[in-house]
């Protein structure tokens, strides 16, 4: 019997079941932190204070200041991989242009530049970012990804294309090639016969 408002029994024991299940996940998570690098911009002290960087620290926390890079690398599918001497100035497209640009097997429209403090940016990344939702046009007017500029120690990174086929287009391939070699032994079966 079933009363109204009240869930069926198996459904209750699916809602008890999982409700052990993310007791469980959060038992064992509430120790835990996020392991990795927390990227911070360093300002003058009178400026710290005030500023959204102004965290603080923790015990066996380490602060690492790394050299100024003076270089852009570009890496991934491009002609000739290499770390180019940055200059103000420089776009992405300017860096990709020094390298050779993309090789045939790259796929442009998927580069990313990785900052060196971290962020990463791609072409659908500027798109949709806050100022882009409230100028749609705003993308395309300043020419994307290819035309920003580009700082000390990022990477510009052109993946290589991948070429997905569905498995009817797989079958169909097999299938012509397998039709082709019996065409092929057939037809040396009749030269041989005549011979």
């Amino acid at each position: 019997m079933v009363v109204a408002g009240q869930a069926p029994p198996s459904q209750s024991s699916d809602n008890s079941s999982g409700l052990l299940m993310l007791q469980r996940v959060l038992a064992q998570s509430e120790g835990q932190q996020a392991q990795g690098r927390l990227v911070i911009h360093l300002k003058p002290l009178d400026e710290l204070a005030s500023s959204p960087d102004n965290i603080p620290m923790v015990d066996q926390d380490i602060l690492t200041i790394p050299r100024r890079p003076s270089d852009v690398n570009v890496l991934g599918e491009v002609y000739s991989p290499n770390a180019i001497v940055w200059r103000p100035g420089l776009s992405v497209r300017d860096c990709l242009n020094m390298a050779g640009g993309p090789t045939e097997g790259a796929d442009p429209d998927h580069t990313m530049v990785v900052r060196a403090d971290g962020s990463v940016w791609t072409e659908q990344g500027i798109k949709q970012s806050e100022r882009s939702t409230m100028f749609p046009l705003l993308p395309v007017i300043s020419g994307g990804l290819m035309e920003s500029k580009v700082g000390p120690g990022d990477t510009i990174f052109v993946p290589e294309q991948l070429i997905y086929t569905s498995k009817l287009q797989y079958t169909a391939t097999i299938t012509n090639i397998i039709a082709q070699s019996l065409m092929g032994l057939a037809i040396i079966g009749i030269m041989g016969a005549t011979l």
